[in-house]
């Protein structure tokens, strides 16, 4: 059984004397972000396709008048999927070599092997890296896709009865199944969750050696049987530390929360794979 509160106490003290450069990292993954935003609204004004005002996204009225004027142009609606789409595998693939690079680096402070940063930037450093970086989260990505559509597929589907029932006139009956939905989708959410966190160990079984996205998955899946509950309830209570964090800190809340969570999700794995073996040794900890 894995002591939760000890994998917390045990990411905080790691991750003292390293948080600048964990929050680099974090930083270096925002301003990615940011700028697939910004290049996509660039060339959404370059091929003349309007983007709604944020203000007006609370306003049905408003909502209803850009979807006309959108619909107006029969290219159009193909400009915005092409662009959204594109900005989407702009992302990832900026985006997915830093993530599993920062991945290593956390997982290497936690064995008692710190890194600097370029560590975690080294796997831009060849198309082998790059390609090995994107394919582990392409194929896990195909699993969390799978049990997506198994998990969801009910409560979306009758959301789509209770809407044709409710444009039927039958307001009462598309009320009481709407909130059959909800709640299906809460408690299928919920599971997808707790199914999907037995690949939560793929990625560091996979950077610790040559390994394949396959067996890597399949070994994860071996390790987390018993620990895909705890391991959700682990998820759950890093919540509300999260919260405060984001409502304390505000613009700065993803930069300081981001080392948190990844230093307690590499601390989680490696009480798993190790027993908790690999620990600082100028460091102690005690168990209340």
């Amino acid at each position: 059984m894995i002591n939760r509160s000890l994998v917390r106490r045990k990411a905080i003290m790691r991750l003292m004397g390293r948080f600048w450069a964990a929050a680099v990292l974090a930083l270096i993954a925002e301003l990615i972000s940011l700028a697939v935003t910004f290049l996509q609204s660039a060339v959404y004004n370059a091929v003349g396709v309007k983007l709604i005002s944020a203000e007006n996204l609370l306003s049905t009225e408003a909502i209803d008048a850009y979807i006309k004027e959108l619909l107006s142009d029969r290219w159009a609606v193909v400009k915005l999927m092409c662009v959204f789409a594109g900005g989407l595998l702009v992302t990832f693939l900026l985006s997915v070599p830093l993530r599993f690079g920062t991945l290593k680096w956390h997982y290497a402070v936690v064995k008692g092997t710190p890194q600097t940063i370029g560590y975690a930037l080294n796997e831009y450093g060849s198309p082998k890296s790059v390609g090995r970086s994107l394919w582990i989260y392409i194929y896990t990505g195909l699993h969390y896709l799978k049990w997506g559509l198994l998990c969801f597929a009910a409560p979306l589907g009758m959301s789509v009865v209770g809407s044709m029932i409710y444009s039927d006139g039958h307001a009462g009956a598309a009320g009481v199944l709407m909130s059959f939905s909800v709640v299906a989708a809460v408690a299928c959410a919920v599971l997808f969750v707790y199914v999907t966190n037995r690949l939560f160990l793929a990625p560091y079984i996979y950077s610790e050696g040559d390994i394949s996205a396959v067996r890597a998955t399949r070994e994860s899946k071996e390790r987390m049987r018993g620990q895909s509950g705890g391991l959700l309830v682990f998820q759950l209570s890093l919540i509300p530390l999260m919260l405060i964090a984001y409502f304390v800190c505000y613009g700065a809340g993803t930069i300081i929360v981001a080392p948190f969570v990844s230093m307690c999700y590499a601390t989680y794995a490696d009480e798993i794979l190790t027993g908790g073996s690999s620990e600082d040794e100028n460091i102690e900890y005690t168990v209340e």
